[in-house]
């Protein structure tokens, strides 16, 4: 039941949201290094690696799943007759 298209938005929804997440991760951990408690660099520590894992895989993985939408659609359409 249209699958592509389903394929397409989460592909998309994962750039956006790495993207978000790279601009907004910084802000957070530096507010939280501005209270000045020593438990707060070591979350920050944690952030930033979670940051640095997530950049590294949710934007290739969203352009895979873009280009695995895309052609999902195009065999969709193609089996129900619409595109030839």
């Amino acid at each position: 039941m249209n699958h592509g298209k389903r394929v397409l938005i989460v592909g998309v929804a994962m750039i956006v949201v790495s993207a978000a997440l790279y601009f907004a991760i910084p802000t957070i951990g530096y507010a939280m290094l501005g209270t000045g408690a020593p438990a707060n660099e070591s979350a920050l520590g944690v952030i930033q690696l979670l940051m640095r894992f997530l950049g590294q895989v949710l934007p290739p993985l969203g352009a895979a799943l873009i280009g695995a939408g895309a052609v999902l659609l195009r065999t969709e359409r193609r089996s129900y007759g619409i595109d030839t």
